[in-house]
């Protein structure tokens, strides 16, 4: 009897040894992107709760002096992140032009603070100044000058507006629409008047603003500080001001909060269109100190002044009625025939 030949089950296996691995990878690739698509789900939905932006300050943590430690404070903002990415543009070279300190009407289509004729809901502070400027605050009114300082009682004028004191920080808007028309050779000419206008006992500092803080010759306090109205001040600040890149947004919060943290007599706040962050609200807060009798006044003077716009005026105006300070409206000159 002649039985059919057994084939070799040895032969089998290695046939179908390559089949089963190939399955495992395709099980193991499945588990890898799965898990990977479920992370990406996880970090999508935890990171939608973040809204806006924020800049941030190198402020001092002590509160007793700028020569104190430093820490970063983040700083809130309304404005988009995307504004950050905007085309930065150069500083054009300056034109003289005539200035007035009139402004014939406010605004064609007035801004939701004009509307509400310049009242503001207030709201709890977010920290804009915070920490940074609580030594201006327990300062008092004025800032506490040394028996050296003969000047003090002298003032300051900027576009027509007069401060008394010893030293002024000058807040200027250095956005890309300060390029417009004569606004930035007008602003550079009123600056170095008011800076040659002071004596030689006292002293200025000058911060710029965009979408951040630029404080001049790019020093920070402490190592940036006041400067005498010297020659070769004058000569590095009008170089500072040839090389300012002009941002594309109207932040000044950050640089009022170093304006503060500079402690001077006196702030004058120039812009030329609509305030994009929380300076209003935050200066209620951190521009205010409590006297002895419990009564809560200003800590320092601001002054405000709209440049060749109309836009933004309601929000000047609040600014500089609110903190014991003059708003200033400058119409655009009158063509020459």
């Amino acid at each position: 009897m002649n039985l059919p030949p057994v084939e070799d089950s040895s032969d089998q296996a290695p046939r179908m040894l390559p089949r089963a691995q190939s399955l495992t990878a395709i099980l193991v690739s499945l588990c890898v992107h799965l898990s990977l698509l479920v992370g990406m789900a996880l970090f999508l939905i935890g990171g939608s709760g973040q809204e806006g932006t924020g800049i941030r300050l190198l402020v001092d943590s002590s509160q007793e002096s700028l020569t104190s430690e430093l820490t970063h404070l983040e700083l809130s903002s309304s404005i988009a992140s995307d504004a950050s990415q905007e085309e930065m543009s150069k500083t054009p070279d300056v034109q003289d032009s005539v200035a007035s300190t009139t402004l014939t009407s406010l605004s064609a289509s007035p801004t939701p603070l004009a509307f509400d004729g310049g009242l503001l809901v207030s709201s709890a502070p977010s920290g804009v100044f915070g920490e940074a400027t609580a030594a201006a605050m327990a300062a008092g009114k004025k800032s506490i000058l040394s028996e050296k300082e003969p000047g003090y009682g002298q003032g300051a004028s900027f576009f027509g507006t007069y401060a008394p004191g010893q030293r002024f920080v000058f807040v200027i808007d250095s956005s890309q629409s300060m390029l417009e028309g004569s606004r930035w050779g007008t602003l550079r000419r009123e600056l170095l008047r008011a800076i040659k206008g002071l004596s030689v006992d006292q002293e200025f500092f000058v911060i710029s603003f965009d979408i951040g803080a630029h404080p001049m010759f790019d020093l920070y306090p402490p190592t940036g500080s006041f400067l005498p109205p010297t020659d070769q001040s004058i000569y590095r600040l009008n170089s500072w001001l040839n090389s300012i890149n002009h941002g594309g947004a109207t932040l000044p919060a950050s640089s009022i909060g170093l304006a503060l943290k500079l402690k001077p007599d006196a702030i004058f706040l120039l812009s030329d269109g609509e305030i994009q962050d929380r300076t209003v609200e935050e200066l209620r807060f951190y521009n205010r100190v409590k006297q002895d009798d419990g009564t809560v006044s200003v800590s320092i003077p601001i002054h405000t002044v709209l440049l060749h716009s109309p836009i933004g005026a309601a929000t000047l105006k609040v600014i500089a009625d609110e903190n014991d300070g003059v708003f200033t409206p400058v119409k655009v000159p009158p063509a020459r025939p």
